[in-house]
């Protein structure tokens, strides 16, 4: 299991702007420590379009690994009720220690399990991004080739689940304004991205 490394407990809100009527839907977006940072990137910047009839909350943690993503999501239903959409960017952290079968296995025993007792919940899996450097890792291109595999693996399930797959075909380790120096958090260009990703998709389903 995972160390229980620092994690927030809070979660920065994007809402909906009042000109925009009809009912108010929420949506959480669970995952790494990037995750929240990008949730209070875009509270911060008012240049970004909010998510249409819905309110985003942003749970990030730091050095998450999926077997930890029961308990968290145990912890966010305790005080509330689930949300309408649920969108989890989780995964990578694994790939080195746990091996991409491992992952994928317990990637689809999870979703089904949310699903079966989150009923009315949407599901989204968020692909996991590439990186510049895999911590632990012997072999750069190898764990590179084992995250595309999986990703096209869990594509396959969440299609044949009913449940969403989200892909983000501008976070490239082409574009030199996407990570960070450390290679593997975001920069301001890249959290940019990842959120249009997740708005517009937000916007297509969060307004029916």
């Amino acid at each position: 299991m995972a160390e229980k490394a620092l994690a927030s407990t809070t979660s920065a809100q994007y809402k909906t702007p009042d000109e925009w009527k009809g009912p108010l839907r929420s949506a959480w977006i669970v995952g790494r420590s990037f995750v929240l940072r990008t949730g209070r990137w875009a509270e911060e910047t008012k240049e970004s379009p909010p998510f249409r009839n819905t309110i985003a909350s942003w749970w990030g943690y730091r050095g998450l690994l999926w077997a930890d993503i029961h308990d968290k999501l145990a912890d966010l239903v305790a005080y509330r009720d689930p949300p309408e959409f649920l969108i989890i960017h989780l995964g990578g952290n694994d790939l080195v220690s746990v091996g991409r079968k491992n992952v994928y296995e317990e990637i689809c025993a999870s979703l089904s399990g949310i699903s079966h007792t989150w009923r009315d919940t949407e599901i989204y899996f968020s692909s996991i991004l590439p990186r510049r450097k895999w911590q632990g890792a012997i072999s750069y291109k190898t764990v590179d080739i084992s995250r595309r595999k999986l990703n096209r693996g869990l594509e396959k399930y969440c299609l044949v689940k009913c449940f969403r797959f989200m892909k983000h075909p501008f976070i490239t380790l082409g574009d030199p304004d996407v990570f960070h120096k450390d290679g593997t958090q975001l920069l301001e260009q890249g959290m940019e991205y990842f959120f249009r990703e997740i708005s517009s998709t937000l916007a297509t389903r969060g307004c029916k």
